[in-house]
């Protein structure tokens, strides 16, 4: 049990290290702040104080996706699936690298690997990878779309108006989101 928890805190303060890496100077004691005060509050809820309305919120949002997990039964679909997901992930994750979706991607999966652990990825600044890689993937499928409609467009002529240019993914949208 002790070696366990040695790597996980090895595991945590490398996270850190590599978060405090990737941002810049002006940022990084926010993000420290940030780092002290939700030990804080998981110190102060440890000890007790369950009646904080936030605890309860959280413990009635874990309550429902827990329910919508059990009662869900999802489908198979039909499309190409991209998966976007840490390099670090835990709990029973980990047997399954494509986190339950490979049976469910009838078109394929493409997974996109972001470094971090699964619940920080979404968090600064490694969610600014996470939106840099989406931005990419969707303008790489966006540009495939005009593709087929082009080709398809040659063969019937120009009959109908390319669907995809409504949904363009313009360059400075690429770019506002992956700064």
């Amino acid at each position: 049990y002790r070696i366990q928890a040695i790597r996980l805190y090895e595991r945590t303060i490398s996270l850190h290290l590599g978060n405090l890496s990737v941002l810049k100077s002006s940022e990084r004691l926010l993000y420290v702040k940030g780092k002290i005060n939700k030990a804080l509050y998981k110190l102060y809820m440890g000890l007790g104080s369950r009646w904080l309305p936030a605890a309860r919120n959280r413990q009635n949002i874990l309550k429902a996706g827990s329910r919508a997990s059990r009662i869900y039964k999802p489908q198979v679909y039909p499309g190409k699936i991209m998966l976007f997901r840490a390099t670090e992930l835990g709990g029973g994750i980990e047997r399954d690298p494509q986190m339950g979706w490979g049976r469910l991607a009838g078109g394929g999966l493409e997974t996109h690997l972001i470094p971090g652990y699964h619940a920080h990825i979404v968090l600064e600044p490694r969610v600014r990878l996470l939106a840099k890689e989406v931005s990419r993937s969707l303008a790489e499928a966006q540009q495939a779309r005009i593709g087929r409609e082009i080709q398809e467009q040659s063969h019937y002529g120009n009959r109908r108006p390319l669907e995809s240019a409504k949904f363009a993914v313009s360059e400075t949208d690429t770019e506002r989101y992956s700064s």
